[in-house]
């Protein structure tokens, strides 16, 4: 097999859900047999930009927020979120940070808010998901998971990527879905702040990814999609776009951290986006 992308060789890449995975040498694409083309390498830096390819409508999941170990973690939400991506044929995902707890020893914080070690986080987490591996666009790191990388240069969310074998998004930046004729845009990252207005930060990130259609953040856990309109140019003249903005809400319940500084309760839960094929994109909030 040829690479599609600089046509030089592909060699075995492994597996990915029992299906063959090849891998170019020169420019580092990957393609899994059976499914989607992904345009785009195992690990994607700046600059770089991920491509879906499908024919038909899909309908992509953020999970963001996951706290795996911590005390407040939702279990049943969670487990519910895994269930409505495996019985959906068109459903992917990505998971967007804080996907376990991860309070290292002699850290900062107390270790009384998670209830396992976070090497334990890491495998039980990687466990849990690998029943939708072959659905995952690619996972990145968030605020959590940076601590171990400023202590003692250890990507743990590197490690989970690739127990599941899926993509390891490093940064905020462009996944680009072709699905059919139509071609959607989707900016996101993990978050930085804290503020009232979770459309602040949503804001900073259209001024720096001014070309998506749907903007996506977590970190706040803050819940909600919201239509943004405005006007655009077709072949016919103006046009009204939509751009969405995005938060993706947690897996936690009211902490005792968020207890003690009085912070807002939040709705627990997620964001489905599609992706269709024919029309607009539509926002579930589950």
């Amino acid at each position: 097999m040829n690479c599609p992308i600089c046509e030089y060789k592909m060699w075995g890449h492994g597996t990915r859900a029992g299906n063959k995975r090849w891998r170019c040498n020169k420019c580092g694409h990957t393609v899994t047999e059976g499914f989607e083309t992904m345009t785009g390498f195992d690990d994607i830096h700046p600059s770089e930009v991920l491509f879906i390819d499908s024919e038909e409508t899909l309908r992509v999941h953020g999970i963001t927020d996951i706290h795996y170990g911590s005390t407040a973690f939702h279990e049943e939400k969670f487990a519910h979120a895994i269930d409505v991506i495996k019985d959906d044929p068109q459903a992917r995902w990505f998971g967007n940070g804080d996907m376990i707890e991860l309070i290292p020893s002699h850290y900062k914080i107390s270790q009384r808010g998670q209830n396992m070690k976070p090497e334990d986080q890491a495998i039980e987490i990687a466990e849990k998901l690998q029943s939708i591996s072959e659905k995952c666009l690619f996972i990145r790191g968030g605020n959590h998971e940076l601590r171990t990388m400023n202590m003692m240069d250890l990507n743990i969310t590197k490690l989970i990527a690739e127990r599941l074998g899926v993509p390891l998004y490093h940064l905020p930046g462009y996944t680009v879905f072709n699905i059919g004729e139509k071609v959607w845009k989707l900016a996101s990252g993990h978050g930085f702040r804290v503020a009232k207005n979770g459309n602040l930060e949503l804001e900073r990130l259209r001024l720096t990814y001014p070309e998506a259609d749907v903007y996506y953040l977590g970190h706040d856990h803050k819940l909600y999609a919201d239509q943004m309109p405005g006007l655009g140019v077709d072949e016919g003249g103006e046009c009204l776009r939509n751009q969405w903005f995005v938060r993706g809400g947690s897996f936690l319940r009211y902490a005792d951290y968020a207890r003690y500084g009085i912070y807002p309760i939040q709705k627990i839960g997620w964001v489905e986006i599609e992706f269709p094929s024919v029309g607009d994109i539509a926002c579930k909030i589950h």
